[in-house]
């Protein structure tokens, strides 16, 4: 059965979500497969600031083709509730992910990024009878012939559940250009997700992800790679709520 969700998006620092629990979020999506198209992205903070700067308009214009958009960040659920934005829920893309796969026993899937090597983990996981893998080269642009060819792949109106396990803005870019081919099933940016359900990234300890605290465990875990883009989205954040707070903006949806 379909759970009663609230179709009215909740907007804050200039875009809107659909503010849902994770159950809420599977429901409506497993209600969908056959009937209609769900393009699915989840915000962090870093996607949040980046939506605010001028020079990413494609990536503005993927989030407002989106069908569904999950708040992905605990640091956004403690600053509405600071400052009362109205955000409630947070749905991470790496708990949406394996709470999708383990009803899709049924459903033919495609995963765009992984390795061949994670079909065999999957499906020792999870019940899952049709999954197929699309791996594009290291590096893909948004404007080369890689590009295409996930997308073309992705295109197939036979997958019940696609995976773009690609990073930002790639994944969103594609997930903009399939709103426009396919007719139905669903499409989830899911970034590093599948990475970690196979054990190839390990997740934070359970409780550092209660407190918000998985940004912390991962920038320990990697800081050559991920220190310095979490200090820039943590000045990025304060600089984005500082000026909307003072231009009376927190809590509008102006970006799309």
């Amino acid at each position: 059965m379909r759970m009663q969700i609230n179709s009215a998006r909740t907007p804050y620092l200039g875009i809107a979500i659909d503010d849902w629990s994770l159950d809420q979020a599977v429901s409506y999506i497993e209600s969908t497969y056959a009937t209609k198209f769900v393009g699915v992205l989840t915000p962090n903070v870093d996607h949040v600031v980046r939506l605010n700067t001028p020079n990413d308009a494609g990536l503005v214009q993927a989030y407002a083709s989106a069908s569904v958009i999950l708040n992905d960040s605990q640091v956004v659920r403690y600053l509405s509730a600071l400052l009362r934005f109205g955000v409630k829920n947070t749905v991470r893309g790496s708990d949406l992910v394996p709470a999708l796969l383990k009803n899709c026993m049924d459903k033919r899937v495609l995963l765009v990024g992984p390795n061949q090597g994670v079909t065999k983990e999957l499906l020792a996981a999870f019940p899952i009878k049709h999954i197929d893998v699309h791996t594009p080269p290291m590096g893909v642009k948004i404007d080369d012939e890689h590009f295409d060819a996930l997308v073309n792949a992705a295109s197939d109106d036979s997958y019940d559940l696609v995976l773009i396990c690609l990073g930002c803005p790639v994944s969103e870019n594609a997930l903009e250009r399939l709103t426009k081919i396919r007719a139905r099933g669903t499409v989830v940016c899911c970034g590093a997700s599948i990475d970690f359900l196979t054990g190839r990234q390990k997740r934070a300890p359970y409780l550092m992800q209660k407190l918000g605290l998985e940004w912390c465990y991962r920038a320990i875990c990697n800081p050559r790679r991920l220190g310095h883009r979490y200090v820039k989205n943590a000045a990025g954040i304060l600089r984005l709520v500082t000026v909307r707070f003072f231009s009376g903006r927190l809590r509008t949806q102006d970006l799309w």
